[in-house]
């Protein structure tokens, strides 16, 4: 973790772990870290995590033609999602890609205007 006054990466130290006492089973830690370098303290709120016992769920035997058959499926499905994807990214950029020739066409027709208007002012001046 990085300290967040002298920015030195990796140089918080736990110091403390105080634990809420509120709920039956403490799930909430407020830790304490101290930076190695500059002494500078941070608290985070952590959550503890209760210990989950590893179960053996019994094995169900599935004959590999069925896994083989869903699994044909799939890849078409996400071959449709990514051209979907493709043609949307292509319509974007074309809109883009218009979007940059309107912008300039107005920024064309308006340096005319202004060209034509200073002639007018320079011919204006002359007669």
């Amino acid at each position: 973790m990085q300290c967040l006054s002298c920015r030195a990466d990796n140089k918080m130290l736990l110091m403390d772990v105080l634990r809420d006492q509120s709920m039956k089973e403490p799930t909430i830690e407020h830790q304490i870290y101290m930076c190695s370098i500059c002494r500078h303290t941070k608290r985070r709120v952590g959550f503890k995590r209760n210990k989950m016992p590893i179960t053996h769920l019994p094995v169900i035997p599935i004959p590999i033609e069925k896994l083989w058959k869903e699994r044909g499926a799939v890849p078409r499905t996400w071959a449709n999602a990514v051209e979907k994807l493709r043609k949307k990214q292509i319509e974007l950029k074309e809109r883009a890609a218009a979007e940059k020739i309107v912008q300039a066409n107005a920024v064309e027709a308006v340096r005319r205007k202004q060209t034509a208007l200073a002639e007018q002012v320079v011919q204006s001046r002359h007669v």
